[in-house]
């Protein structure tokens, strides 16, 4: 699964209101670990 296709998957479950404060704290370290890995 690619980082970008991670981000849209965040992206459309954090505008259904699913993703708690918590979990986006941790999603949003997973896509910067991400794209630093990919770069």
């Amino acid at each position: 699964m690619s980082a970008d296709s991670i981000r849209h998957a965040y992206q459309q479950a954090l505008l259904m209101g699913q993703i708690s404060n918590q979990s986006q704290q941790f999603i949003q370290q997973r896509l910067a670990v991400l794209a630093s890995q990919k770069g």
